[in-house]
Formats: structure tokens, sequence, C-alpha cells
């Protein structure tokens, strides 16, 4: 008796430790409940308890950074977003530690994330495009333990090198689609480095204190509203709650440190100098070679693209190592460019550029997504090229428009603003001949095509849906025409092509085209809904699905389309009225109609649609919102028709 009451007391005892030990402290699991949870936010997925960061910065750039985070889940869709996170890196430059990562039940219970739930591993855009890069690296950790209820803890150490030497800069966006509760920013920095910082879109506390050879700044803040998702908003980088800061003085500066890391790095080989003198021989004009370079670069160099925000100011290869390995981030082939440029006797320079997200120019940073190269012409001017777009067949890219990029040179630049284009350096261009029957049916041959952003997204669909998958969207997208419209014959140009002209013809066939009303027939212009303008049918109608917007929405660029369709009844009708023609001017839209009678069975409508922003605030929205509705309300009207009647 008494040895089998010592085992259960043993028992009793080992099962009290191990559980104390898989449980977190008490004010913890209260810090957790008290929170929140779904009835008070109740459009949120999870809820960011705490979001801190702490970060000691030395003299010469170098940088420690811990941080932490106590995230609840608060439904299915919060638990899938949470259940992995990923940790960009550089492996040349950082080191990554999972200090701890743990699930939180409700019950205060916890599951410590095993090893083999922490992977650091080649980059994931990089392991798609099946490219052994091991410098672009990801730490990922999953919660597999992780239910709704739930929260997870975790603190990641990142030990960084300067990408810059003896400097330091960062951005930290604090607001995005999930609530947080509290948030601090620390940032211990060496008292020779000169600090500038600015908060956007919002406040935070700050405190500044000394510790020795360090300023101490503590940036905190509390209740942080999330954004509402809205389809083609702008990024949460442009509107959220953000702190920057920098100990870069100017913009000069910060773009002559990046041609230092250039030096060495624009070289050449025998085998690149006969390429380039094969791709320019023949080609009379600087566009003519500007362009034959480009093309080869885009199309024969891989891009391994980084979802790094400081990709761009990656120390880049040198151009022959590209070359070599026809492969490269973005970063690799501006320079590759630049270099087979420089060999044909053209000038350029390396450019970064922020592509989803607008610049900030208050302070200047390391931050930027992109490199893009600046090719100086003749007359001075810069045409600004993407090397990585491999279907761009434009001298310039239109996306560009409005963005401010930085150019590095050796003597250094200030931050400047390119040119806003005009949507007519974007326009599509559709023709079609309609005929109707007298049996009500139509059929129509349609050809589209375009040039700058309006080309490049023509072409991006040719490559991604070839063929009978690009008919089969066709046949989808002509049912808003008439219900049972079929493409009768389909021709596609080569996308890839980029010499040539991308160009697409349909001829499609469409029943019940006539609505008898007595003695007359109502008829619809078959191209007023712009059913064939790819951008108006795949973008416009599909951004433009809400009465009103809380944020910008992004429109890609100025743009514009161009529908010009001559429509022809049988001869045994006649044109008695049809819709009336319109323009409408507002900024930044414009959009008209207009149609003529030709002849006795012939009419041609003509509508023009122009947009002269990238970025649509909602006041700009409510202005396109307006000229829809004008474009609806005239495809409720009909072209009335009255039959003869034979003697």
């Amino acid at each position: 008796m008494k040895r089998k009451f010592l085992v259960l007391v043993v028992l009793f005892l080992v099962f009290n430790l191990y559980s104390a030990t898989n449980r977190v402290d008490k004010s913890l699991v209260e810090k957790i409940k008290n929170a929140g949870d779904s009835k008070i936010y109740k459009n949120s997925d999870a809820l960011i308890i705490d979001d801190i960061a702490s970060t000691q910065v030395e003299k010469d750039g170098s940088f420690v950074s811990d941080n932490y985070m106590l995230v609840k889940i608060l439904t299915d869709r919060g638990k899938k977003d949470f259940s992995s996170q990923r940790f960009p890196y550089h492996k040349r430059y950082n080191k990554v530690e999972v200090l701890f990562a743990r699930v939180i039940h409700s019950d205060g219970t916890f599951e410590n994330v095993e090893k083999k739930n922490i992977k650091d591993q080649t980059m994931a855009e990089t392991q798609k495009m099946n490219i052994f890069e091991d410098n672009f690296r990801e730490v990922r950790v999953e919660f597999p333990a992780l239910k709704v209820g739930d929260a997870i803890e975790m603190k990641i150490k990142m030990h960084s090198k300067p990408l810059l030497k003896n400097n330091y800069s960062d951005i930290s966006l604090l607001q995005s689609f999930t609530p947080v509760k509290n948030v601090k920013i620390e940032l211990k920095i060496d008292k020779k480095l000169p600090l500038n910082y600015v908060v956007k879109n919002g406040k935070l506390k700050l405190e500044k204190t000394e510790d020795g050879k360090y300023i101490v700044y503590q940036w905190t803040g509390s209740d942080i509203k999330p954004f509402k998702k809205e389809m083609g908003m702008i990024s949460p980088y442009d509107m959220g709650l953000k702190l920057i800061v920098s100990t870069f003085r100017n913009w000069k500066e910060l773009s002559r440190y990046g041609a230092e890391l250039n030096r060495g790095k624009i070289d050449k080989t025998p085998e690149m100098v006969k390429i380039v003198k094969e791709l320019i021989k023949g080609k009379k004009t600087e566009k003519e070679k500007i362009l034959a370079i480009f093309r080869y670069i885009s199309q024969k160099i891989r891009y391994m693209g980084s979802s790094m925000d400081v990709g761009a100011f990656v120390e880049p290869h040198k151009a022959s190592y590209t070359f070599t390995k026809q492969y490269g981030v973005c970063r690799d082939k501006s320079i590759l460019m630049i270099a087979m440029l420089k060999i044909a006797g053209i000038e350029a320079d390396d450019v970064l550029i922020n592509v989803s997200h607008k610049t900030d120019i208050e302070v200047p940073t390391i931050f930027f997504e992109h490199a893009i190269v600046g090719v100086k012409l003749k007359n001075g001017k810069y045409v600004y090229m993407d090397p990585t777009l491999e279907l761009s067949s434009d001298f310039g890219e239109a996306y560009m428009s409005g963005k401010y990029v930085l150019h590095l040179v050796e003597k250094g630049k200030d931050i400047r603003k390119i040119q806003i284009f005009p949507p007519e350096k974007s326009m599509g261009y559709i023709k079609a001949e309609s005929k109707v029957n007298e049996k009500g049916e139509l059929e129509s041959d349609f050809s589209i095509e375009g040039k700058g952003t309006y080309d490049l997204i023509m072409r991006q669909i040719g490559k991604r849906f070839p063929g009978k998958m690009q008919t089969f969207i066709w046949n989808k997208i002509l049912q808003s025409l008439q219900q049972g419209t079929v493409v009768e014959k389909a021709e596609y140009g080569n996308p890839e092509d980029l010499a040539k002209p991308y160009k697409i013809k349909i001829k499609i066939k469409a029943p019940n085209f006539f609505e008898k009303l007595g003695n007359y027939y109502l008829m619809k212009i078959p191209e007023g809904k712009s059913t064939a303008d790819i951008y108006f049918s795949l973008v416009v109608y599909n951004l433009t699905r809400l009465n009103k917007r809380m944020y910008p929405v992004n429109m890609t660029s100025p743009l514009g389309s161009k529908i010009e369709e001559t429509i022809t009844i049988p001869p045994f009708y006649e044109i008695k009225a049809f819709p009336d023609s319109f323009e409408f001017r507002k900024t930044p839209v414009y959009l008209s109609v207009k149609i003529t009678k030709i002849d006795k069975n012939k009419i041609k409508f003509v509508r023009v649609y122009k947009q002269y922003k990238s970025i649509f605030s909602p006041e700009d929205y409510s202005v396109l919102k307006e000229a829809l509705l004008k474009m609806d309300k005239f495809n409720k009207s009909f072209i009335i028709l009255e039959r003869e009647v034979k003697k």
C-alpha cells in the first residue's frame, strides 16, 4: 500500500510539474483574454496585441534587432494567415535567429514550435523559378497546432551588416489589415550617427534619452485601426501609419553611396562585345540600338524576383557574371544592360524606383523595391526602361509615370520625379465591322492592338492564356454582349515577338440581336459596352463595382482606348433613330461617344476613353463613376429600325 501510494504521489508531482512547465504566466493569459475578441473586432481575422521592435545600431551601421510579436487568432482566415510566418534576408548581410515561437491556447497551455517547423531555406520566389541563388533566403516558421482563439508568440533576432557602411535606415509600417493594440519601436543608435526621422499618416509618442555612447529613441502607439480591403486599393505603405528613420543627410549622399556598390561591376567580356555588335548590326538609329540590347536582356536573361524591400540596394553581381549565368535580380539585369549599352557607345545610369507604392521623399532611405535603367539620349534627355519586363515592346515604360527615381552616380544626384505621361502613350485601338441579318443575327469582325501599357497587358494575357485558352476567355467575356455569343474564328499574334505589333483578330456570331416592338425593331450598339476593349472589360468594370471608395484605387497608368465600329443593317430596314452622342470631360477622365449615320443602312460608332492618372483618389473615382453612369445610360438606349413594307 505504501509503495502504491508513493507511486501515485510521484506521478501526481510529475504531472503537476509537467503542467506547470507547459503553462504560461497567468498575467499573459489574462492579457490575451482581455485584449478583445471577434465580437469587438467584428471585421478582423486576428488581433496584434503587441508589436515590439528593439534595435541597437553601431557606428559602422551594423545593427542587431529583436522583434517580438503576440497575435490572437479570431477567425479561420486569421488562422490561415498567421499559421506560417516568413522572414526574408540576404545571406551576405543578415543572420536570422528564432529565439522562441509558440502557440498559446486559451486555457493557458502552450506548445513550442518544433525545430522541424522552423526552416531556413532558399527564398520561395527563386525556388519557383528553379534557380539556385543561396544568398536570397528566408526563415519560415510554421504553427501547425494553431486554432481559432489561440495566440502565437514569437521573438526573432536579426544581426545585420550595413548595406552602406556607416549608415542606417529603416521603415516601419505599423498599420495594415489587422488591428494593433500596442506598438513600440526602440532605436538605440550611436551618438556619432545623425538621425533623421518622420512619422507619417498618424501619430506616435516619442521619448528620447541617452545611454552612454548611445541615444535611445522610443516611439509608442496604441489602438491602431485596420484598413478594410477594397479591390484594387493602393498599398498600405502609402496610407498606413509608419515611421521612417535614416542617417543619410540627403539623397545625393545616398546616390553616391549606391554608385560605390557598382564600382567594378560594369565590365565586359569578348563574348559580350561580340553579342552587342551582332545586336546593333544594321541598326541605324539610337532608338533601334537601345531596343535591340533591351530586348536581348529582357528576354534572354531570366529575372529572379525577390520580395526584399531593400532588394534594389543589394550589391549587384558583375555584368559578366550575370551574362554568363543568364539570370539575375533586377539590379543585376540593370547593370548588364548598362554594360552592354556602354559597349555600343550609349550612356546609362543605374536607377532605383518603387513600383508597388510611392517613395517618401522627406527622409532619404535605402528602401527601394526595384532597379531600372535610365538611358541618356543624345539630346540629353533620359528614357527609363525596365529590363525585367520580358514582354515590353515600348521605348520607356508608362507605368513609371509621375514616380520618383534615384540615379546612382559617383557625383551624386538628387531624387527626381519622372514626367507624367499622357494617356496617348498607352492606347488600345479596337476596330469592328458588324452587320445584322434579317433573322436578327449579329456577325462581327473586330481587331485589337495597342501601344505602351495597353500593349503590355495584351501580351501578358496572350502569353499566360495561349490559343484555345484565350478563346475560352473571350467566349466568357462576350456573353455580356449577348447570351449565346460564340467565337467563330480567332487569330492571335506572337506576344514574345517584340519587333512586331501584337494583334488579335476575332470573328463572332450572336443570336437574337433584334427586339420587336410593334412595327419597330430595337437594336443595341454591339460595342456599346466596350466588350472588345480588354482594359475596359477586365480592369475598369471590375474596379468600379463599388458605389464609393474609402481608399485610392490603382488604375495601372495613364491610359486610354478608342473603339471604331461600323454597323450594317439589312437592306429592308430603315434607321429611324439612334442614341444621342455625348462628351464627358472632367479631371482625370475623358469619355466621348459619337454616332453618325453614314447612309440608309450604316451607322458609325466611335467611343474614346482616356484616364490621366495612375492613382485615382476617392474623389477621382466618383468622377469615373459619373462618366460610366453616362455610358450605362447610353447602353440602355437603342437603335430604332422600321421594316419597309413590301409593295
